[in-house]
């Protein structure tokens, strides 16, 4: 695709917006202040910041038609939910997708408050299309074009207190990686797969990028060298991992915060509960 590359942002659906602020907070994620959307999106979000990608906790205010899928989404369960990837042309995205015989929306203008470095507050607009669910059976994809980015990304604003530096690699949960992933392949392009197998298939959404990992649960379980009491879902987002630069200091980030984690080989794992429904995983980079 000459204009979908990489992964912008991720976007987690969450019941309760201040408390997963305070979660992500207590992780040691520098989390902006409460951002209201545009009024047809009837939402609200926090972000953290890397330097070419942040994710986007997003809590609904007001039931609208535009959010009427969250608003079920969110009736199941919270966390991960619309994997966004980056576009410089979101009307030629939507031509390249529509080509290949994928569903999606209309471009969307979306627009939200910023606080620039210098204490200012801005506004920042996007142009975004989502492709449609039947697409995408696990996770959500939409494509979003920064119409503002030099507002977005401000180099102040991606020191976190857990040293993270980066989205590594998410991870979706499904009993069939090799089926599942090929759904991708039309957005991400055919030879985008650059590891797979009947229980793991690695997706690459741009040179040097995050990866999509599609895994069985035995091969999460195995890979993550997760506790047998954690419950993994099919079908679903199931964990984001992050790169940090000093994994001692992201340690002691969540000691002095009491949260929950299991230390596995060089990572450090933290529960969906203490996550607003997705597990985090801290890896050395």
């Amino acid at each position: 695709m000459q204009h979908i590359f990489g992964i912008d942002h991720l976007a987690l659906l969450v019941r309760d917006l201040e408390s997963a602020s305070t979660a992500y907070e207590k992780l040691g994620f520098r989390v902006s202040a409460r951002q209201l959307h545009s009024a047809n999106m009837g939402s609200a979000n926090h972000i953290f910041n890397f330097s070419n990608s942040y994710v986007e906790l997003i809590g609904l205010i007001a039931e609208t038609d535009f959010n009427k899928p969250w608003l079920a989404r969110l009736g199941k369960r919270e966390g991960l939910y619309i994997i966004s990837t980056r576009t410089d042309d979101v009307a030629g995205a939507v031509s390249e997708l529509r080509q290949k015989g994928i569903s999606t929306s209309d471009s969307v203008p979306h627009s939200r408050p910023a606080m620039l470095a210098s204490g200012e507050q801005s506004r920042v607009s996007f142009g975004v299309t989502y492709v449609d669910a039947e697409f995408t059976p696990a996770a959500h994809i939409s494509v979003c074009e920064h119409h503002d980015p030099d507002k977005v990304y401000c180099a102040d604003r991606e020191q976190h207190a857990n040293t993270a530096t980066s989205i590594k690699t998410v991870i979706i949960s499904t009993p069939t990686p090799l089926e599942v992933a090929e759904a991708y392949l039309p957005i991400y392009g055919n030879d985008a797969i650059i590891e797979k197998s009947t229980e793991k298939v690695i997706l690459s959404t741009a040179v040097e990028d995050a990866n999509i990992e599609f895994m069985t649960s035995s091969s999460i379980r195995h890979s993550l060298g997760i506790q047998e009491d954690i419950i993994i879902p099919d079908n679903v987002p199931f964990a984001v991992v992050f790169e940090v630069s000093d994994i001692d200091r992201t340690t002691k980030q969540l000691d002095d915060n009491n949260i929950p984690k299991q230390l596995t080989r060089d990572s450090v794992l933290v529960p969906a509960t203490h996550a607003a429904g997705t597990m985090i995983v801290f890896s050395p980079c």
